[in-house]
């Protein structure tokens, strides 16, 4: 059971190091703590998704660590998780794990 535990976060973490995630820009847009949490579960679950990796995310918060930084703590749905530290680009119309 560990191992398929490792293996879920490893694909989690793996999933969200890809690159950049953008959407639509709202008046914040990533600089919203909310607006970053959906897109950084959306993100987690569909790089396990495309792994075949059968784990999803079941709770994410993350929490401003600066002006365009952020840590992500992210859980998955059998108890598992992982913190990610998140730079935001300046216009809040992307982000990217690091």
């Amino acid at each position: 059971m560990n191992v398929k535990r490792i293996t879920a976060i490893a694909g989690i973490t793996a999933a969200l190091g890809l690159g950049l995630a953008a959407c639509s820009s709202s008046a914040t847009g990533f600089h919203d703590m909310s607006t970053l949490e959906t897109s950084v579960t959306q993100q987690a679950n569909q790089g396990a998704a495309n792994s075949g990796i059968s784990g999803r995310v079941s709770q994410d918060v993350c929490v401003s660590t600066g002006a365009n930084t952020a840590t992500c703590a992210i859980q998955s749905d059998d108890g598992s998780g992982t913190s990610i530290h998140v730079v935001i680009a300046a216009d809040g119309n992307s982000w990217a794990s690091s």
